[in-house]
């Protein structure tokens, strides 16, 4: 995946100097029946990821539902991190996330959480 990023930014038009590495993620919402549902419809208006460091240290980044998917600005520090995510909005509460995520960043690499399901009420 590091070649990748380097032969992305030489092809864009020169050398761009990457610090960290970042993550990505996608989501769907299924009720309980595992049906799909639209986060307009569940009144779930982003999803936040929140990643812990080895030091207990949280970052926190901001994604409008809609999109799902998220990715992060390189500059998370390489290591290992627990991720989360919550929901925002008036239809957050009661819905249920997945167990939290243990993962590892590396510098100049996009680290892909996969899709992560929140089921509502």
């Amino acid at each position: 995946m590091r070649g990748i990023a380097t032969a992305t930014a030489i092809v864009l038009g020169g050398c761009v100097q990457i610090e960290g590495g970042a993550v990505e993620l996608r989501w769907a919402i299924r009720d309980q029946d595992g049906r799909t549902r639209s986060c307009e419809r569940t009144e779930i208006d982003t999803v936040t990821l929140v990643g812990e460091d080895e030091q207990g240290e949280p970052s926190a980044f901001v994604f409008d539902c809609d999109e799902g998917h998220g990715t992060t600005h390189f500059g998370l520090a390489e290591g290992s991190y627990l991720f989360r995510i919550e929901p925002g909005g008036p239809g957050a509460k009661g819905v249920t996330v997945p167990n939290p995520i243990v993962a590892d960043v590396h510098e100049g690499d996009v680290t892909d959480l996969q899709v992560l399901v929140l089921r509502t009420p």
